[in-house]
């Protein structure tokens, strides 16, 4: 509970995006609370891979949560041919590990963080403030960070944001997240801390396995559109059986019972800034329309927000700051060239295919392949850079 009831910033839902919000809020000084309808820590499904350039973002607490260093990279074509990295710039977490972290870095920098606490109903009072009525508590704001999830959500439907998605803009992912033995990965040649990805293992789509330390993450992400023929458990459970059939798994290894949930995936929102409502993360269609990882654009956003909402209120400086700075800085590259580079990789398993025996092939190409997985830089840069390659790296592969 709290006794205060007047805030500068509320922040609804409490995952990386709602986080990152409120712990750079109140590190400007704002008096900031952060509403999360499940007690932490909770259970997420996610595959929990991040890129090294999330870690300057990050508070203390969260980057002492982080699982461990990614040892390999694999990545497969649909026949199984494997491309090797070692070296690679990335991690892995556990969500409810880390989203708890998180939160105690926002409470660390002074917010009041409320978990285990649903926000029921949001309106505008006269004043021009909002009222936000939660299960445990009533309070006012003169800003609200919306980081309730994906767009279908009650509260981002609400009469200030009625921006929604169509069917063919969510992709749906089904995974499960295992305690293991690190050392029975050995049998299954495994024992790295690897993060291996499977394209064309589901249509339109890819599978991934991560083997992190003490538990091992499985899963399959594709256009929820074109998993509805074979259902997207049913595709899961594919995948998994061919993982033990191949070896790449132990056989009697049973794994926890698996997660379907669904993300918004082809392009962000067109509005994002409504009155002194700003959304961020899945609300606001943060996602790699590639990978499906959201996890940096959540907690950049974040930080972006909050420091919007700062110089709003110390300068008066307009809110809409906040919807240029994030299209600049990763929104242009996920809509055009992220849209664009998933609908050439995707379009076919071929296509897939031969993306992974360019690499093979050529050495500038498979680390261009690999700074697509992790994030490296932004999709403008790899598209181009993959477009000026691509005739050397064709007559490398041909002859």
């Amino acid at each position: 509970m709290t006794s205060e009831t007047n805030y500068d910033v509320a922040v609804v839902g409490g995952g990386p995006a709602g986080t990152s919000s409120a712990f750079y809020a109140a590190k400007l000084g704002l008096k900031t609370i952060l509403f999360e309808k499940h007690p932490y820590p909770r259970p997420k499904p996610c595959g929990g891979a991040l890129s090294s350039r999330i870690i300057p973002l990050l508070g203390k607490e969260a980057v002492k949560a982080i699982n461990c260093e990614i040892e390999e990279l694999r990545v497969f074509s649909p026949s199984f041919k494997c491309l090797s990295f070692y070296n690679v710039p990335g991690y892995t977490v556990r969500r409810e590990e880390f989203d708890l972290a998180m939160a105690k870095d926002a409470q660390n920098a002074g917010a009041i963080v409320m978990d285990k606490c649903r926000v029921k109903t949001i309106h505008q009072l006269p004043s021009g403030d909002y009222e936000i009525i939660a299960e445990t508590a009533t309070v006012t704001a003169k800003y609200i960070i919306m980081a309730a999830g994906f767009p279908k959500n009650a509260l981002i439907r609400s009469p200030f944001t009625r921006e929604e998605f169509e069917d063919d803009y969510l992709a749906m992912t089904v995974l499960s997240e295992t305690p293991v033995d690190n050392k029975i990965m050995v049998d299954v040649n495994f024992p790295a801390k690897v993060m291996a990805i499977f394209f064309g293992a589901v249509p339109n789509g890819y599978a991934w396995y991560f083997v992190k330390d003490g538990y091992v993450n499985i899963g399959i992400g594709a256009t929820a559109l074109l998993l509805k023929d074979v259902g997207a458990v049913n595709a899961y459970k594919q995948f998994v059986l061919n993982l033990k059939q191949k070896g790449f798994l132990p056989k009697d290894l049973e794994l926890a019972k698996e997660r379907a949930f669904p993300l918004p995936f082809k392009r962000t929102v067109e509005k994002s800034v409504f009155g002194n409502v700003l959304l961020v993360g899945d609300s606001a269609g943060f996602v790699s329309p590639v990978t499906g990882e959201g996890i940096y654009y959540a907690v950049k956003g974040g930080q972006l927000a909050a420091q919007a909402i700062a110089e709003n209120v110390k300068n008066g400086a307009l809110l809409s700051s906040y919807h240029y700075n994030w299209k600049k800085e990763f929104g242009y590259g996920l809509d055009k060239y992220g849209y664009l580079l998933r609908e050439i990789l995707y379009k076919s398993k071929r296509r897939m295919e031969l993306a992974v025996s360019l690499g093979m092939h050529d050495a500038q190409m498979a680390e261009l392949l690999k700074n697509l997985v992790f994030g490296v830089y932004g999709y403008q840069k790899i598209f181009w850079k993959a477009l000026l390659r691509l005739p050397v790296t064709l007559i490398k592969t041909i002859f």
